[in-house]
């Protein structure tokens, strides 16, 4: 019993774990790529600036 109970508590730990770290790495990702777009507009409107 005492190992049925560490094993259902390792498995429940280990699934939050693992949801919680992909939340973060997509989260991370897509943060990721709205800065990534943001700085190509930035450059975009300031190269488009000295060609004026």
């Amino acid at each position: 019993m005492e190992f049925y109970e560490f094993a259902k508590h390792f498995v429940v730990c280990g699934a939050f774990g693992a949801l919680i770290g992909l939340m973060s790495w997509s989260f991370g990702y897509w943060i990721y790529q709205l800065v990534a777009y943001i700085c190509k507009k930035v450059k975009a409107h300031k190269e488009k600036k000295a060609v004026k």
